[in-house]
């Protein structure tokens, strides 16, 4: 038992994985084969439909020492019929065995003969005889009866998912339900099973077990789901099956406790009690049960993820998980043959010594180091800056479609600042180059391709963090490289003319933001999320593909006229950014520029912010 338990914390972490909605095909040909079975065992064999449904004539009479072959003849003999059914039965309490033989609808003098005919062959007293006349019109509206339930919870079923989660959660639903109907029907056929009034009550229970299965992991589908256009960190299906993976082990222990003392049941009912209402009830259980467990985790919901991944949205979000899938592999190959040939590539400069390049698999930043859960860091928006899912389609490149390419070796004349000469003590000649590469002067696009180098080297990749199927993008480097830092500082705080304010958006923009204030010698406002800042605030809220995020800054922050420059380290969706200029506008002060450390260009974030002037170091 520990070990199930070990194997589902491991199934929910992601550590392990079965591809169930990838196989959809493979689950589709086997319930197809199985429903095509059914169809054709209903079509060829028909139901066996019990006395209650066609009418007819029920005897019971004790057992005896005769046999089910004298029984038939007996019963046929005397005008009972061809077709009658006669099963053997025993009463669990006293251990007295009985025959119970059904005929078709007999006239009252044909009911005596069979009496007479019983009484006599087997010498039994006719007041030993038990018999019990049904007619036709009762099994029609059992039948009647039964169809108007089932309709009626297609509809409330229907209309509850349809509210509670989304129309085409209720279509996959049925579709499951469907299904477990068709194969339970087609089991009964081909095994010739008696189709009675517990069969159908059996029915009825199974499809609301079979739904409240689905529904349990389509809860956690939604979860799993949302904000899921935001990043890029999985497509529909790939989400909706760690959903399933992460309910798997609860799906089975919920089936094999339904189903043990259903099972029970059936046997006992078959060993012991023989035919009954009882065994009709758990043998209708028992078979849907199953069939539900199946549909529920193969059928509902790889059906709902084709649905879904027919939407727009989510195809665009598949081809963004493909790019950034052949984007680390790209990385990897590029890695293992910087690896393969050091020489050739040379060495960046930073920190003490020296550091080879390597080139970061996909671009999207780490999720907020304060927040392990993946939770945005942006005002609770833009997912793609901050949940920490690579988002690359390659390695980070300069704007231009240059690659990442090694620190020149000497900078541009005159390209280096006096604050990069002047750092504390005396740094070496390569921490002052990385420096002056870092200090061109700004255009709209991306940085010099030296410092493209620089920053990608110094970006390390963490897979699965902070949970799976996300490469964090560790920054702690970077910031940890004292000539790296000033150079990326000094680029993103130059090229703005005169700066009064430097806005530092939640939370990795802070460092980034104060730095350059200080450099600039500019004063620094943070931009927090709502219900961070203790004095009066301006609210801004923007729009999310999963709802909306509020961030604020202080009404005092800003004098009318001020010129603030936006500093953060990600440009994604830009709904942050846009906000904070909106921010900075309403307060009264200009905006000077917006500049970032890396832009992911295919979320489109620069279209938000067409009318700022731009600047990011590395486009990817």
């Amino acid at each position: 038992m520990a070990s199930l338990g070990g194997i589902g914390g491991r199934l929910y972490r992601g550590e392990v994985s079965v591809e169930f909605v990838a196989r959809q095909r493979l689950w589709y040909s086997i319930s197809g084969a199985i429903l095509a079975i059914s169809v054709v065992a209903v079509v060829v064999f028909g139901l066996n439909f019990s006395v209650d449904f066609k009418g007819g004539s029920v005897y019971q009479f004790p057992a005896g020492s005769s046999t089910i072959s004298q029984v038939r003849q007996t019963i046929s003999a005397a005008g009972g019929g061809q077709d009658a059914i006669v099963q053997h039965t025993t009463n669990i309490s006293n251990g007295q065995s009985s025959w119970q033989v059904q005929t078709h609808q007999l006239t009252v003098a044909q009911q005596d003969s069979v009496q007479r005919a019983i009484s006599q062959t087997f010498h039994i007293a006719p007041g030993s005889i038990n018999i019990k006349s049904i007619g036709a019109s009762w099994g029609s509206q059992i039948s009647k009866k039964a169809a108007e339930a089932l309709i009626a919870f297609i509809v409330v079923i229907v209309i509850y998912l349809s509210i509670a989660f989304e129309w085409k959660m209720a279509v996959a639903a049925l579709i499951a339900l469907a299904h477990d109907i068709v194969i339970t029907i087609g089991v009964y056929a081909l095994a010739h099973f008696q189709v009675s009034p517990a069969s159908v009550i059996g029915l009825l229970t199974i499809l609301g077990y079979s739904l409240y299965d689905t529904v349990v992991v389509f809860d956690k589908v939604r979860e799993n789901t949302a904000g899921l256009l935001a990043s890029t960190r999985a497509t529909y299906s790939q989400a909706a099956n760690q959903a399933l993976n992460q309910t798997l082990v609860r799906s089975i222990n919920t089936s094999l406790i339904a189903l043990l003392p259903v099972a029970s049941i059936l046997f006992v009912g078959a060993g012991f009690l023989g035919a009954g209402e009882l065994k009709d009830l758990a043998l209708v259980l028992f078979v849907g049960m199953l069939s539900g467990t199946y549909s529920s985790i193969c059928i509902a919901t790889p059906v709902l993820a084709d649905l879904k991944e027919r939407e727009p949205q989510y195809r665009a979000l598949a081809k963004r998980v493909q790019l950034r899938a052949a984007g680390g592999r790209a990385a990897k190959r590029a890695a293992a043959k910087e690896t393969a040939s050091p020489a050739a590539s040379g060495p960046v400069a930073s920190g003490r010594g020296s550091r080879a390049a390597v080139p970061a698999a996909d671009a999207d930043p780490a999720a907020d180091d304060g927040d392990p859960g993946g939770a945005p860091d942006q005002a609770a928006g833009e997912t793609a800056e901050d949940t920490g899912a690579a988002a690359g389609a390659g390695e980070p490149v300069a704007a231009g479609g240059r690659g990442p390419a090694h620190l020149p070796r000497r900078p541009a004349a005159g390209a280096a600042p006096a604050a990069a000469a002047n750092q504390r003590g005396q740094a070496p000649a390569e921490r002052q180059e990385a420096a002056a590469v870092a200090t061109l002067p700004g255009h709209e696009a991306a940085a010099d391709t030296g410092l493209a180098s620089l920053i990608t080297s110094l970006v390390r990749d963490i897979p699965d963090y902070p949970k799976p199927g996300i490469v964090f993008k560790d920054i702690t480097p970077l910031l940890a490289d004292g000539a790296a830092l000033q150079a990326v500082v000094s680029a993103l705080a130059s090229g703005h003319g005169p700066v009064d304010k430097v806005v530092g958006i939640e939370a990795r923009g802070f460092i980034l933001a104060a730095s350059a204030a200080c450099q600039l010698g500019a004063g620094f406002v943070p931009v927090r999320k709502q219900g961070r800042l203790p004095g009066p605030t301006y609210a801004q809220s923007y729009e999310l593909e999963y709802g909306t995020a509020t961030i604020e800054v202080h009404q005092d922050a800003f004098k009318p006229g001020e010129r603030v420059l936006i500093i953060d380290d990600v440009l994604a969706t830009g709904g942050t950014a846009q906000a904070s200029a909106s921010l900075v506008r309403r307060a009264g002060a200009d905006i000077v520029g917006v500049a970032v450390i890396m832009e992911l260009t295919f979320l489109g974030g620069r279209a938000r912010l067409s009318g700022e002037p731009l600047r990011t170091l590395v486009a990817v």
